[in-house]
């Protein structure tokens, strides 16, 4: 399955976010990664981390591309992930 991470950087890049395309085989649900990305020490001060995620759940991936949404196509990806933003 391949998921579209998106990181708004607390809203400051919120027009171009960043973005990591991962291929992960374990097709994880939705509410799963909500659920690691819950736990993680600081997500509502600091954002969540896609990587903490992955490690979290001992997720094997692959990025497959890194940069802008922008540079990323709609049939790019399966599943389209926003990332917990925080509040500084």
């Amino acid at each position: 399955m391949k998921i579209l991470f998106v990181d708004d950087c607390n809203g400051n890049e919120s027009e171009d976010p960043i973005v990591d395309l991962l291929d992960v085989p374990s097709n994880p649900s939705e509410n799963l990664l909500k659920d690691l990305e819950a736990t993680q020490l600081g997500v509502g001060r600091h954002g969540g981390s896609w990587k903490r995620i992955m490690n979290n759940g001992f997720m094997t991936y692959t990025v497959l591309k890194s940069g802008r949404l922008s540079d990323i196509k709609l049939n790019d990806y399966d599943m389209f992930y926003k990332l917990i933003s925080g509040n500084y």
